[in-house]
């Protein structure tokens, strides 16, 4: 796990897992994710990528609008590839460092849990919010992020509200 240190928690990153740079690409230029971790927006791009197919084959669009329609689908369908490349990049990474990276996910999932206040103290309103937004902004947001990321990378649960404890 790591030492404490002047106040500071130290995770030491696991050997053979890079952090989460490994997963990014070209399309992930202004997001703090990878675009695996959105299957949402993956999703929704899907169906507008098929909605704007079908505008384009049936020519819904008036002439002088078909070459912007036409250029903005191709443009759409090659993002959408770049984004399916890079869940196909993730699962090559997690086949040749699959246990590392659940190492890895233990070891900040008992991180997290540590230093989350319990349901217990936020029931009671014993957390000062402004310590525990400094520690979100923090070490604990860096880590919730890459333990997110590595989970969504092996197909698994990411939701880090599991990892709070009850007491």
């Amino acid at each position: 796990m790591g030492k404490s240190t002047a106040g500071h928690i130290i995770i030491k990153k696991s050997r053979g897992v890079r952090g989460t740079r490994q997963y990014f690409s070209d399309v992930d230029k202004t997001d703090s994710k990878p675009a695996f971790c959105h299957p949402q927006r993956i999703q929704k791009f899907k169906e507008e990528v098929e909605r704007q197919r079908k505008v384009v084959k049936r020519a819904n669009v008036t002439d002088d609008r078909m070459d912007e329609a036409v250029l903005t689908l191709k443009k759409h369908e090659k993002r959408l590839s770049e984004i399916e490349d890079s869940r196909v990049k993730a699962d090559e990474i997690v086949k040749e460092h699959g246990d590392k990276i659940r190492e890895r996910c233990e070891e900040l999932g008992k991180y997290i849990a540590q230093e989350t206040p319990t349901v217990e103290q936020e029931t009671k309103r014993r957390v000062n919010p402004h310590i525990q937004l400094a520690k979100e902004q923090g070490a604990l947001g860096e880590a919730k992020k890459e333990y997110i990321i590595h989970k969504r990378a092996l197909g698994e649960e990411s939701n880090v509200s599991y990892l709070q404890r009850d007491k």
